[in-house]
């Protein structure tokens, strides 16, 4: 994260915090076993996304795994119902419903991946409207 309160969270038993950009981590190639984007990709679009992946990609030394929203009216409509009885607020309502509605159907999930990869990777639909998709070094 390259926001500033990222720097907020030191000092408070997780001194393992790193702020930078997402298009250009601070790590050398291959420095990580496992990299893993969890609910993050569908705020990237097009080639920003796979400039995303690929970064991802070269950080990792054995797999990069992405677990993301799966794009559906039914969750929207869910979301946006149960979020009222839940008191969310207004803001939060609105950003739901737009985040469910950015995410991804299991084919587009695997085109971006294929674009930034080379391979094709499994889809996995999962609870709760997610998906989940993984690359792998050979």
């Amino acid at each position: 994260d390259i926001s500033p309160p990222l720097a907020a969270a030191r000092g408070t038993g997780n001194d393992a915090t790193v702020q930078g950009d997402a298009l250009r981590l601070p790590f050398a190639a291959e420095c990580v076993d496992v990299v893993l984007a969890s609910q993050i990709l569908h705020h990237f679009a097009g080639d920003t996304a796979v400039a995303f992946i690929r970064e991802m990609c070269r950080v990792a030394r054995r797999a990069v795994v992405i677990s993301d929203l799966r794009r559906s009216v039914i969750a929207a409509a869910g979301l946006w119902i149960g979020s009222f009885p839940l008191r969310f607020h207004p803001v939060s309502r609105h950003d739901g419903v737009v985040s469910v509605m950015r995410g991804f159907l299991p084919a587009e999930l695997a085109d971006i991946m294929e674009s930034a990869t080379g391979k094709r990777p499994v889809v996995r639909r999962r609870l709760g409207f997610r998906l989940t998709a993984a690359w792998t070094r050979d």
